[in-house]
């Protein structure tokens, strides 16, 4: 395109971005999304969601980080809940905790609410790393601020409580996704 004299759009670039993120090249991403202003385009919360996902799932996270501040630094870029919840997600699988949580109250904050796909990533990195008690707070805030859990955040809850030999608490979890009227998978059966 640019060779022939056509200057890609935003939509354009964001969609060579991402295409360029599930196929592992991430640094020609980063490239693209740096070149944009040539184009008189910017990068936008896509452009940053594609490539901090990316990182994240690559477990680069600090890196993510730093692209996530210099999102911040854009005044032109404004975080949405689609790019917390991906940075929030590679924090909870890094183990860093603490971060995720800190990103988590900076979202909430900024007047960003958290989804079914925040509060399941932030129960996940809980459970997993033996914070029992951390996860049912943040499944607790979830269903009190009308946020309905899915099949995987009772699958998440209902695997860890198993693994931990709280059985009667899962099966207690089992009824309650009956009572909401939310159909286990074959991943919840598995358990």
């Amino acid at each position: 395109m640019t060779q022939m004299g056509i200057r890609p759009n935003a939509i354009t670039c964001n969609t060579v971005i991402s295409g360029l993120c599930k196929t592992g090249k991430v640094g020609r991403a980063l490239h693209l999304k740096n070149n944009m202003v040539k184009w008189n385009c910017r990068p936008d919360a896509v452009s940053y969601c594609a490539i901090i996902d990316a990182l994240c799932k690559g477990g680069l996270v600090d890196q993510a980080l730093v692209l996530f501040s210099e999102m911040h630094g854009d005044s032109n870029v404004v975080p949405n809940v689609v790019v917390y919840s991906s940075l929030i997600n590679g924090l909870c699988n890094s183990g860093q905790l603490d971060e995720a949580k800190r990103v988590f109250e900076e979202m909430v904050s900024r007047g960003i609410s958290a989804n079914v796909i925040t509060y399941s990533c932030m129960i996940d990195g809980h459970c997993r790393h033996g914070q029992w008690k951390e996860a049912r707070r943040y499944f607790d805030e979830m269903m009190d601020r009308g946020v309905s859990p899915n099949t995987v955040t009772f699958s998440i809850l209902i695997d860890s409580l198993y693994k931990d030999g709280m059985t009667e608490d899962a099966w207690e979890l089992f009824k309650l996704m009956d009572k909401l009227n939310i159909k286990p998978n074959h991943f919840t059966y598995k358990l």
